[in-house]
């Protein structure tokens, strides 16, 4: 029920073409998914902001520069043949610009990437927290929900709200830990030992609780660790799922993070 849902592609004109939203792209029929993955985000991005950002001097050089170069680094030597079998061993920024696309890819086909996610998304000191949401987005996608975006700030409200269609929705709300040196950002708070203890006269306002160490940036160019990732059932939610399999279905596709499955 809870499943990464199929690719849409087929061939054409001696061409591959796959759907990603309300868009069809006409791809070399070598073009693995992967290069396809990396070269979408590069136009989501735009390649004049591409261009301008890895012109930048390595201090001041947005992360998601350093991940780009680190793919050109990894791509098949001059000769390969297309379609030729190429392995590589994925460095932490490789594993990052990969699951960054994937992400991407699904949210675009799940309902749509905002344009305000995608403009905090190119600035250095917005970059975690719409990563990280982003990142969240990307999971329950490939779980085969819908995303609806909530753009209005002048409340206190979710980020979005996710939609199956077995009748399951999900109100999202993300918390990106701040760190020193992660990502561009400064240090800031933890906000876990604010959380009160839920009882059936005072239930938790969350079903779940995802805690997770998704990223590789720490290792950079050395062979990328596995995801972390601590998914807890509250037993005293006041909306509880109402199918208890997406519990094992998030944690499982939080735990396969950055594989990117064509599906």
């Amino acid at each position: 029920m809870f499943r990464l849902p199929p690719v849409i592609k087929t061939s054409w004109n001696n061409l591959t073409a796959r759907a990603v939203g309300n868009r069809v792209y006409l791809r070399p029929p070598a073009e693995s998914f992967g290069e396809f993955l990396v070269g979408h985000l590069r136009w989501q991005m735009g390649e004049s902001w591409c261009a301008a950002a890895a012109a930048c001097p390595p201090g001041a050089r947005h992360r998601i520069a350093d991940w780009f170069e680190a793919w050109r680094r990894v791509q098949p030597p001059p000769g390969t043949l297309p379609g030729a079998t190429f392995r590589f061993r994925p460095s932490g920024m490789v594993r990052d610009l990969v699951g960054l696309a994937d992400d991407v890819c699904r949210v675009c086909h799940a309902g749509g990437l905002p344009k305000s996610l995608k403009t905090r998304l190119k600035h250095r000191d917005q970059f975690q927290g719409a990563r990280y949401e982003l990142g969240v987005a990307g999971c329950l996608a490939r779980l085969g929900f819908t995303l609806d975006w909530h753009s209005e700030r002048s409340t206190k409200h979710c980020e979005f709200t996710a939609r199956h269609p077995s009748g399951e929705v999900i109100a999202v709300e993300t918390k990106s830990r701040h760190r020193p040196g992660v990502l561009h950002v400064a240090p800031t708070w933890t906000m876990l030992d604010k959380l009160p203890t839920p009882s059936p006269s005072a239930p938790d306002p969350h079903a779940l609780l995802c805690v997770t160490n998704l990223g590789a940036y720490w290792e950079r160019d050395i062979l990328a660790s596995p995801p972390e990732v601590l998914v807890i059932l509250s037993q005293h939610a006041r909306f509880p799922l109402k199918d208890v399999r997406m519990f094992d279905a998030l944690r499982t596709t939080l735990g396969r993070y950055g594989a990117a499955d064509e599906g």
